[in-house]
């Protein structure tokens, strides 16, 4: 008998299979909104996909523009819902 093969075998531990997570499609990000490219680069990297694959999905492999994108910030912010203390105003008016 080989020397040190029964201790082999004991070792062989199986690796559980872990599944990549799923990210949307290019449609799937157009019916929720994003409607510009670099909008849907900028949402897929929020939710953790990768540079690289983000260029192979969206760019046709074009990584420059996706590291373009992610780097530059955006040029007008997103418009933000009023807050409640610019529309309570409205409501305590009641000079009639």
């Amino acid at each position: 008998m080989a020397r040190g093969s029964k201790s082999n075998a004991a070792r062989k531990v199986e690796t559980p299979v872990v599944s990549a997570p799923s990210f949307p499609t290019t449609d799937s990000l157009v019916a929720s909104g994003f409607n510009t490219k670099s909008a849907r680069i900028r949402e897929l990297a929020r939710l953790g996909m990768s540079k690289g694959d983000i260029a192979r999905q969206e760019t046709n492999g074009l990584y420059q523009h996706v590291y373009n994108v992610l780097k530059r910030p955006l040029k007008k912010p997103a418009v933000a819902a009023p807050q409640a203390s610019e529309t309570a105003g409205d409501e305590t008016d009641s000079n009639a």
